[in-house]
């Protein structure tokens, strides 16, 4: 088999029943540029609904697809940010076009000598999504869902948790979420921080109080975690910490900058809450300097980010010979259980669902995989699980290098 084709397709929907969405101009939420007081990021997600003058809303995203002279494709997507499908085509295509896609292991490494200026950030993405798509075409090359190549299922279902991001934040609107999750089974439920440093007491008080709020909806029995997605500091994680710690937090996720190693070290050392992090990490190299210095509780490296699924079980396996624990960070829900479903529940106990980004997300797919009861169970379609469904398709185009 030879790769005879890379593609970047943009897909083009009409979202007329979008239910509840992730806007990011009306939720607050914390954010690391935060500190530069009156400047506001003016992010990109890409799954975004654009709302339309009559009332529908567009959703646009970017796949990968690379084409094999046997016809079977690898398809992922969609790509979370602008920047790789850049690098996919400018960069990494011409690697690929005439090799195997079978020799997974060769093409990884080939793509990360090659690109040694990509160990990192949208780079390394790039290269994950490329490892992804190779392990798409193995898998329907063997007529196989993704967990059964890696091993086959250790758990059978795992618990899905909540991941809150884009939610309304007034008190109302939480006690409403808490209780609607509760009633779909959800058994942990993670809670986006607006408030950071630059907010000083006044946003401490009122993120106190959201989390107070939060433990009285959902009562004692459910797991409550708090993400400050890189915001705040030690000083603050410490002081917040020692006021949020008699409502028992399963985890602090990204206090702190991903670079500040040693500040990670500190807080998980000393800290009254459990640390958590790692979703912008990248690689196994990156990972063994976070736990040579015992960084954090339980790690987050995401599949489609950190390296592929070829790197992340690495990662994986290095976190276990640690005695730490993982919960991937779950940009593609389908990816994500594959793995974790492929490790023990004392390694990986739980599986995130973004409740809103992973449903945009999954707009396009054929077979989106939602968690069930608090649940999720791998796909049993061939390969990941990210083939399109060309009915939502509105339109589309490649894009050129």
């Amino acid at each position: 088999m030879k790769i005879t084709d890379v593609k970047i397709r943009t897909l083009v929907g009409i979202d007329d029943k979008p239910g509840m969405i992730y806007d990011n101009k009306k939720v607050v939420r914390v954010a690391p540029t935060d500190i530069h007081l009156g400047f506001k990021k003016k992010g990109h997600i890409s799954v975004t609904h654009v709302p339309q003058p009559d009332g529908t809303y567009r959703i646009t995203q970017n796949f990968l697809l690379i084409e094999t002279d046997e016809g079977i494709t690898g398809v992922v997507g969609p790509i979370s940010n602008p920047m790789p499908p850049v690098y996919i085509l400018t960069y990494l295509k011409p690697i690929l076009l005439g090799q195997d896609p079978w020799n997974v292991e060769r093409l990884w490494d080939i793509m990360y000598r090659a690109c040694v200026n990509g160990r990192k950030g949208e780079n390394m993405q790039a290269i994950s999504y490329v490892d992804c798509a190779l392990w798409d075409i193995r898998g329907k090359a063997c007529g196989l869902p993704l967990y059964k190549l890696l091993g086959g299922k250790v758990q059978e279902k795992i618990p899905a948790y909540a991941n809150t991001a884009g939610y309304p934040q007034d008190p109302e609107s939480i006690k409403e979420a808490v209780r609607d999750l509760i009633s779909r089974g959800f058994t942990a439920i993670k809670w986006g921080v607006s408030y950071g440093p630059a907010a000083g007491d006044e946003g401490m008080n009122r993120t106190v109080e959201t989390v107070r709020l939060l433990r009285e909806a959902a009562g004692k029995n459910v797991r409550l975690m708090l993400d400050a997605w890189s915001s705040w500091d030690v000083r603050y994680t410490m002081r917040i910490a020692e006021r949020l710690k008699e409502y028992d937090l399963a985890w602090i996720e990204e206090p702190v900058m991903a670079d500040l190693t040693e500040s990670y070290a500190y807080l998980n050392e000393r800290c009254p809450i459990p640390i958590s992090g790692g979703e912008h990490e990248y690689t196994r190299w990156g990972f063994k300097r976070l736990l040579d210095v015992d960084a954090c509780a339980l790690y987050q490296p995401d599949p489609a980010w950190s390296g592929g699924i070829s790197e992340t079980a690495r990662i994986i396996a290095l976190i276990s010979a640690y005695d730490r624990q993982v919960s991937l960070h779950n940009s593609l829900p389908s990816l994500g259980v594959h793995m974790s479903c492929s490790y023990s529940s004392s390694l990986v106990p739980v599986a995130e669902y973004l409740m809103l980004v992973g449903e945009a997300s999954q707009y396009f797919l054929k077979t989106p995989c939602r968690p069930l009861d608090g649940y999720f169970t791998p796909p049993e379609a061939s390969g990941i699980g990210l083939d399109i469904d060309e009915s939502k398709v509105y339109e589309s185009f490649y894009m050129e290098a």
